[in-house]
């Protein structure tokens, strides 16, 4: 089990020092309030001082009822033998090592000696060593005062004495020690004056006893330390790894997570909780389809699903997801955990936002697209122009070179007019299609400014009718127009007399010999002014409507397409109509024909009052 972590700003790392509770010999840790002024040797020293004052003041009970029960009984034993004067001198010595013990025992349950462990373990030793003093007293009077029968009880009661001392105050070795020393001194001592034989055999089993006791002391003590200072190391580490794991929680994109055999979250990093605007504590021990699946998509739930039924690894698995109003996609890493009868207990694993990185890739994706869009284009571009310009300059270069080698004059007058007007045809399709080229050029860069005036619409259709004229005739094209007087546009006139000269150019240029174009002014939607231009040519397929608007562009392309041009004139035609908040649109069946439509917003449009129409034919 991954331990809990918290999310959101951590306090910077306190040092943690060993405390004791009723979980185990040597307690549990927790950050203290103060800091290790001398570095990690004092406060692993501080813990251990911590530890045995409170292993020590947990069998002061024992040892107080004990002190209590023995000096009683000590004192039945001797009350004829002994002084009163001695007896109550004693008696008080015991009362007041007691109550000292008590002192301790309260003032550290309550909390108030907590702070100080080392004054604590200091004022122990001290006690040990008046507990000492007050049963060495007895033992060295006592039993030399009393009779041959009182000597069996009373070594007794002090050798029992010795043994609850000792335990009791196993934890202070030095409190210890000197105890065993002065009582067993004492004892010793008493034996060997009163007993009338065996003296030497008493004083070496009391000698023995103390020996034996003050070895279990200090061994216990060493083991003690040892394993005091393995368990604060382990506790330390795990609290570094705490501490790491909720700096790694808080700082990075990646939240971790853990189930049961049945799916349930055993465990979630609050950032989960974070992200789905949740409560960390409604996560633990929901099943993860609860979580997850009312935002993910079935077909990718049901993957993840799979997975975790089959037992298998998952392995940078994507899912996308629904959250709070957008698309998200998350990468989940996770591996099956297994007892040691190699049965499945739940999964373990890690899951990371990868939204930003799709992202990325999108937009890379786009920019690759978008660049062989270019690519394309410019190809197509030095294809396209290098034809249409290759036509005019060679219709100019020839028929130069032919004017310039007769310098005897012996073309005919005829002839040298043809010449100088093809000359002249060329050089103004050869300006049409550099004018083109820079209005692309100026109108992507930003540069294309208008200048806008009022004019009357129809007025505005006839110009461009007249300018069309002579290459309707050429091809035997007839231009039908309906147009309506007294309706006002804003616009910048020589701009959008191009726009109407584009649109109605390429009608004509893609209408059959004997076809006709309709030109028609309509009232679009919200007070639009909307002039449709139609024709029965060979119309457009679906797939090519929008594709004709980017520059360069022709549904018939290659360089053995049947009619001429660079593509740039509905793309010049849409983006003007744009400049002006408008737009040209297109519709067409495929060999049926094709209607432009020029729309301008209303706000640019001052309808008439009445609706005076006009039909008009050129042919």
């Amino acid at each position: 089990m991954v331990p809990n972590g918290t999310s959101g700003p951590q306090p910077d790392p306190q040092p943690y020092v060993l405390t004791v509770d009723d979980d185990g010999p040597l307690g549990d840790f927790s950050p203290t309030s103060g800091g290790a002024p001398d570095g990690a040797d004092f406060e692993t020293s501080d813990s251990i001082h911590r530890v045995q004052v409170e292993q020590t003041v947990r069998t002061i009970p024992l040892l107080l009822l004990f002190h209590a029960a023995a000096a009683m009984s000590l004192q039945n034993l001797a009350k004829f033998q002994a002084s009163f004067l001695l007896i109550n001198v004693w008696h008080g010595l015991a009362g007041v090592v007691g109550i000292a013990f008590a002192a301790c025992f309260f003032m550290w349950r309550s909390g108030r000696w907590q702070a100080h462990p080392e004054k604590v373990l200091r004022g122990l030793e001290l006690l040990g060593f008046l507990l000492g003093l007050v049963w060495a007293i007895p033992v060295a009077t006592v039993v030399q005062l009393s009779q041959a029968s009182s000597i069996v009880p009373v070594s007794g009661i002090t050798l029992a004495m010795l043994g609850i001392g000792v335990v009791s105050l196993i934890r202070v070795p030095t409190g210890a020690v000197v105890f065993l020393c002065l009582v067993s001194t004492a004892l010793a001592g008493s034996l060997y004056q009163t007993l009338d034989s065996n003296q030497y055999l008493a004083v070496l089993l009391c000698v023995i006893y103390c020996l034996v006791l003050v070895g279990m002391t200090l061994n216990s003590h060493m083991d003690f330390r040892r394993r005091a200072r393995a368990e604060i190391e382990v506790k330390r580490q795990n609290e570094v790894i705490r501490l790491l794991l909720n700096d790694f929680e808080r700082d990075a994109s990646d939240w971790l997570w853990e189930t049961d055999s049945e799916g349930r979250l055993t465990y979630v990093s609050p950032r989960l909780a974070d992200v789905l605007k949740q409560d960390a504590g409604q996560l633990h021990l929901r099943p993860l389809r609860h979580v997850l699946a009312d935002h993910a998509t079935n077909e990718e739930w049901q993957k993840l699903e799979h997975a975790m039924a089959a037992e298998v690894p998952i392995a940078n698995m994507q899912i996308e997801l629904s959250l709070h109003g957008r698309q998200v996609f998350w990468q989940m890493t996770a591996h099956p955990l297994r007892d040691r009868f190699n049965r499945c207990t739940g999964y373990r694993g890690v899951c990371r936002d990868v939204t930003a990185t799709q992202e990325a890739q999108r937009r890379i994706a786009l920019a690759m697209e978008s660049s062989e869009k270019a690519n394309t284009a410019k190809s197509q571009f030095l294809a396209v122009m290098s034809h249409e310009l290759r036509t005019p300059i060679n219709a100019i270069v020839g028929f130069s070179e032919l004017l310039a080698r007769d310098r005897d004059g012996s073309l005919a007058a005829v002839s040298r007019c043809e010449f100088a007007e093809t000359i002249l045809e060329s050089s103004k399709h050869l300006q049409v299609l550099i004018n083109d080229l820079l209005d692309v050029t100026r109108i992507e860069r930003g540069a294309f400014k208008l200048d806008e005036q009022q004019i009357d619409a129809a007025e505005l259709v006839e110009v461009a009718i007249k300018l069309c004229r002579e290459q309707a005739e050429k091809i035997g094209v007839s231009i039908v127009a309906r147009l309506t007087d007294g309706i006002s546009v804003d616009v910048d006139v020589t701009r959008m007399k191009q726009v109407i000269i584009n649109l109605l150019t390429n009608a004509i240029k893609f209408s059959a010999r004997g076809g006709i174009v309709n030109i028609e002014m309509q009232r679009g939607s919200s007070g639009r002014f909307v002039l449709a231009i139609k024709d029965a040519g060979i119309g457009i397929s679906v797939q090519d409507i929008e594709r004709v608007f980017d520059p360069f562009v022709q549904a018939d392309s290659g360089l053995a397409r049947r009619y001429g041009g660079v593509g740039l004139g509905l793309p010049i035609a849409r983006r003007i109509a744009r400049l002006h908040d408008g737009d040209v649109t297109l519709e067409s069946t495929e060999g049926a024909g094709t209607t432009a439509s020029l729309i301008l917003p209303q706000r640019r449009v001052m309808w008439p009052q009445t609706k005076t129409s006009v039909d008009k034919q050129v042919a």
